[in-house]
């Protein structure tokens, strides 16, 4: 799954009006993209305000900026279960 939202910062370090979400993975399902939407606005939540220096702040606001989320990580497969044999001697 790939997401990208391009989102700008005011000077303080808030986001200037809403992220918006630019590109998603077109094969993913609806849930999936309503799972990765929350997890990226959240992520942006968390994140703000930034703590900009004042001339940073200066030179970043207004900016849009874009990032791109990409899950290419592979679910591990899950380890095989042995049941315990006990052998028997006849």
């Amino acid at each position: 799954m790939e997401i990208t939202v391009q989102f700008t910062f005011k000077r303080d370090g808030n986001l200037l009006g809403h992220p918006r979400i630019t590109y998603e993975t077109r094969d993913a399902t609806d849930d999936e993209r309503i799972i990765y939407r929350t997890a990226v606005m959240e992520a942006l939540q968390r994140c703000v305000p930034m703590p900009f220096t004042p001339g940073m702040g200066g030179a970043i606001a207004g900016r849009p900026l874009t990032i791109r989320f990409d899950d290419r990580r592979t679910h591990p497969k899950p380890k095989e279960k042995r049941a315990w044999l006990t052998t028997t001697t006849l």
